[in-house]
């Protein structure tokens, strides 16, 4: 995604977001929070990290049929 798109700049910005199935790098790149070490088997589809305000959680996303 470039730069030229705003929504991109509002997530930064915000440092808000859930990342689904996310890599270590993936927090410092897109909210500019560190994530710890992550294991890709830990993050079935469905499964992230939630971050806010420099702070993470893990989240499981419902599937809604």
């Amino acid at each position: 995604m470039g730069s030229s798109w705003p929504l991109l700049g509002e997530v930064k910005n915000g440092r808000r977001g859930i990342l689904l199935q996310p890599d270590s790098m993936e927090g410092d790149l897109l909210l500019k929070t560190p994530l710890p070490r992550l294991n890709r088997s830990e993050f079935p589809p469905g499964r992230g990290m939630y971050i806010a305000k420099g702070k993470f959680a893990r989240v499981q996303v419902p599937l809604v049929d």
